[in-house]
């Protein structure tokens, strides 16, 4: 058993997790099942009233930052009255996971921690205690079709992961009837955006004439500000801030929502792009792109899009390491605000990315588009 790696994996999408169980030489763990039976593992059922013996005092402060910053997320999306109560839900959740860890004796092992993003309770609390060397995140990414982005490729590389298989797998019920589960909410966002995607494959395009490509102007691809990538690596930039910013640059600028942006925050953004006389985009991804100076973001998929096609674009997030490596000149300049002009991206040699292989065909139509 010393001889082979411990591995948790924590609300990796249940068609990925299926890839990561099935590692050879390979203890692998998964924090779902701690979830999904209320905390009772070989025989030790959790209390939701203690925290974590012997983990010292990282565990208080572990379950407190957690819960801050999952509630403030939920908050962006569900609205304040709830704050308080999410903030008791996420404490009750980092109250398991840290007596899970301390019962288990899992983290003697120096186990190997895959998560997806670092934005669920779990993982908040979970990473107080791996060393960052241990540790591998995962997400879409700006090549979600073909690519996932991960953090520490190299480690995930030595597992034997050279891609990741995405294979059929059931989405799991149990957490949507259990509203005092942080995955109830989660699931709540994570659905709301598979209607809206559904939504839009059953709207016909109808060609507008609002830009064109005789008219320079930027390009603002507005993100989810609940987002979890928007959150942690947005450097505190929200839609409503990326467009009062261009305005003040005086910028000739076309606002592009996000198709997943939610009816009242588009009311709001797109009256305060006609006040400072912006256009707002009816077109597709394609026409915008094609007919943009530049494009200004945070840290949207659509990076992906300017990188492939040479568009120049600002971006006002963090960006992975591997996409500043490929760069033609110095980093991009965020203080200035001023478009850098990329070289197109070898996307085989990506050093931040790792390659999908899907084993069913209907996953890459609706799962992924």
């Amino acid at each position: 058993m010393s001889d082979r790696s411990v591995v948790i994996v924590d609300n990796l999408p249940p068609e990925i997790e299926n890839h990561f169980r099935q590692l050879p030489n390979s203890v692998v763990l998964s924090v779902n099942d701690l979830k999904r039976f209320q905390g009772k593992t070989n025989g030790f059922t959790a209390s939701s009233n203690t925290l974590g013996v012997g983990l010292g005092p990282k565990a208080a402060s572990a379950v407190e930052s957690a819960s801050v910053a999952w509630a403030a997320r939920m908050k962006r999306f569900y609205g304040g009255a709830l704050e308080p109560v999410f903030r008791g839900i996420a404490r009750r959740e980092g109250n398991l996971v840290l007596n899970w860890l301390s019962a288990s004796g899992i983290l003697e092992s120096d186990p190997v921690y895959v998560s997806w993003g670092n934005k669920d309770v779990s993982s908040i609390v979970i990473r107080h205690f791996i060393r960052e060397d241990r540790a591998i995140e995962l997400e879409n990414g700006f090549f979600r079709k073909k690519f996932l982005y991960v953090r520490n490729k190299a480690l995930l590389e030595s597992l034997g992961v050279k891609s990741i298989k995405i294979d059929d797998a059931q989405r799991r019920f149990f957490s949507r009837l259990k509203v005092s589960s942080p995955q109830f909410f989660e699931d709540g966002i994570t659905y709301y955006q598979g209607f809206k995607r559904a939504q839009l494959r059953k709207q016909r395009h109808v060609s507008s004439s609002a830009v064109r490509a005789s008219d320079p102007f930027a390009l603002i691809a507005l993100q989810l500000d609940f987002d979890a990538a928007t959150i942690d690596r947005g450097n505190g930039w929200t839609a409503e801030k990326i467009i009062r910013h261009c305005s003040d640059l005086g910028l000739n600028a076309v606002v592009r929502f996000h198709p997943y942006e939610r009816q009242k925050s588009k009311v709001h953004l797109s009256q305060l792009a006609s006040k400072l006389n912006f256009r707002v985009s009816q077109n597709t991804l394609e026409d915008d792109l094609n007919a943009c100076e530049f494009v200004v973001t945070i840290n949207s998929s659509v990076i992906g899009d300017c990188l492939q096609r040479g568009i120049p674009f600002i971006a006002l997030g963090d960006l992975p390491h591997g996409l500043i490596a490929y760069s033609s000149s110095s980093a991009i300049d965020l203080k200035r605000f001023q478009p850098v002009q990329l070289d197109i991206l070898p996307l085989p040699v990506l050093a931040s990315h790792i390659p999908i292989e899907r084993t069913c065909e209907w996953k890459s139509g609706k799962l992924w588009s």
